[in-house]
């Protein structure tokens, strides 16, 4: 397994933050482009890393060909240095999230289709750069609170101060504590994982169909609990109409998830369900804000629609700019 340690600023969320926390090294260099690191576009993350001078990142240390212009299937681990507590005479290194079976480039890349942009200094708007591109599904962003993977620094055998660190794990030095991190990670990935609470989970015997919808299922969920920030509330067995909320700076949002085999994000909704979306079209929705999640091609490359209300029947991405339209039917059961 290949792994590349990235050094980034701090930041709660790196999912648009407008700024670095004071005192980071790359504070407002040109070319900072971090915040969105963990921000998922067409259900890809894009990371950034400030390579020193601007130059390119030798992926021939992760097994590429010296003609290569990426590599495939590395493990970039992304840390910062947290904010000074008062008294202390150091701050540690910790890790903030990784991006598995990530696709690193050699050479800085550029967003084209405007997905990605920023203001610069001189206030025109700019592509955002990246050289690590990944699935968001396999992009794990830990929370501010949970923030405690610390990773030696300045020593033999660890990172020092550039931002970018290649360990060799046949190294005696690195040996002593890169094995511990990646065990810290797989804890917090299995930690982390949301429990659905599926008749397929629960143990009920079930048809294959079943299973590969209670997968999907999973899948989706999965991904929406990763993506979202915020304190999380699993209402999935409740009836309310929703299945997760997420609590952000003093904003609830509530989120019914679909999960997709397929590429489209074509859904149904149950008579309780819709209601409730039809409480958020006529601005009655009173417990917060209310999204549809369609994750699609959940079981090949899961890709997350964010849906908010638009206007009368359309209901817009925010991710993609993508639209839907709510088409009502009628449906009749006789016994």
């Amino acid at each position: 397994m290949s792994i590349l340690f990235c050094h980034v600023a701090w930041m709660n969320e790196y999912r648009d933050e407008a700024t670095p926390k004071l005192g980071e090294i790359f504070e407002f260099q040109e070319g900072f482009h971090e915040k969105l690191n963990f921000f998922p576009i067409e259900g890809m993350c894009l990371g950034c890393v400030q390579v020193p001078n601007g130059g390119d990142i030798n992926i021939g240390n992760l097994g590429a060909a010296p003609d290569a212009a990426y590599v495939d299937g590395v493990t970039v681990i992304w840390t910062a240095t947290e904010p000074r507590v008062a008294g202390s005479r150091q701050s540690r290194r910790l890790v903030v999230g990784w991006h598995r079976n990530a696709k690193v480039f050699r050479k800085r890349q550029f967003t084209s289709d405007g997905s990605r942009t920023r203001v610069n200094r001189e206030g025109h708007q700019e592509n955002i750069e990246f050289y690590i591109q990944a699935s968001a599904f396999d992009c794990t962003l830990v929370a501010q609170r949970d923030r405690d993977i610390e990773v030696p620094r300045m020593i033999k055998g660890a990172p020092g101060i550039s931002s970018l660190f290649y360990p060799d794990a046949e190294n005696e030095n690195t040996a002593k504590w890169l094995p511990e991190v990646i065990e810290a990670m797989e804890d917090y990935e299995r930690v982390s994982e949301p429990t659905v609470k599926t008749r397929a989970a629960a143990g009920w015997p079930v048809s294959p169909d079943t299973a590969r919808n209670a997968e999907v299922e999973a899948i989706a969920i999965s991904l929406v609990v990763k993506t979202m920030p915020g304190k999380l509330t699993d209402r999935q067995t409740d009836n309310c109409g929703w299945d997760l909320e997420f609590l952000h700076q003093g904003v609830t949002t509530c989120i019914e998830v679909k999960g997709l085999s397929g590429i489209k994000p074509d859904v149904q909704l149950t008579p309780n369900e819709f209601a409730t979306m039809t409480l958020a079209m006529r601005g009655g929705f009173e417990n917060g804000g209310y999204r549809l999640a369609v994750v699609t091609n959940a079981l090949n490359r899961p890709k997350l629609h964010l849906f908010a209300h638009a206007s009368g029947d359309e209901w817009r991405c925010e991710i993609s700019g993508q639209s839907i339209t709510v088409q009502p039917i009628i449906a009749a059961r006789l016994s």
